[in-house]
């Protein structure tokens, strides 16, 4: 636990331009705290402050409206399981990974891709399971930025389609009961 908290800090005392001068610079920063946080679903406060180096003003948006989300659901329906509460978020698996390696990049005008290659250990048969997912990045204000995750795994429970699609999708319909007006998608898009 005190290793991957000096990780996480070690890499938020480096300059945004260091971790950003390059799509897989990126990647791997950002995949080397997740690997070594112990976040689950969206991401809580302090969370979400360290995530900003590295993810878009839209995502990041999206994702604290998922926080609030999950915080009034919680508060609203204390016997049901709030939305955004467990799981990774950044990648199809609900567990997460453990290993990366990075892929082919492709880039052009401001704007990357970056395919992902994850493992993670399952204590089954096999040991090890293995999967790829797709990060998109972009530039924001002169460094790169994740702006999605495009979910490649088949798996049966996990992540399908996109981060970002699967956020608007459960973010924009209002529901009375929550207190919740809705529409957050279209207000981080702005």
């Amino acid at each position: 636990m005190r290793a991957a908290l000096t990780t996480a800090l070690a890499l938020l005392l480096l300059p945004a331009a260091a971790l950003a001068s390059s799509p897989q610079q990126t990647i791997e920063a950002f995949y080397r705290w997740r690997m070594a946080s112990a976040m689950t679903g969206a991401p809580r406060g302090d969370e979400l402050k360290q995530l900003r180096p590295w993810l878009g003003r839209e995502l990041l948006c999206l994702l604290q409206a998922a926080g609030e989300l999950r915080d009034r659901a919680a508060a609203a329906q204390p016997d049901e399981k709030p939305p955004f509460v467990e799981g990774d978020l950044f990648s199809s698996v609900f567990e997460g990974p453990q290993r990366l390696r990075l892929g082919a990049v492709t880039q052009r005008a401001g704007q990357a891709a970056v395919e992902l290659r994850f493992e993670a250990d399952t204590g089954a048969q096999p040991p090890v399971f293995r999967w790829s997912d797709r990060a998109l990045l972009r530039r924001e204000q002169g460094r790169w930025v994740v702006v999605d995750i495009e979910y490649r795994a088949r798996v049966e429970f996990g992540n399908h389609g996109a981060l970002r699609e699967s956020l608007r999708a459960a973010l924009e319909p209002a529901d009375p009961a929550l207190n919740w007006p809705g529409e957050a998608a279209t207000r981080c898009a702005r």
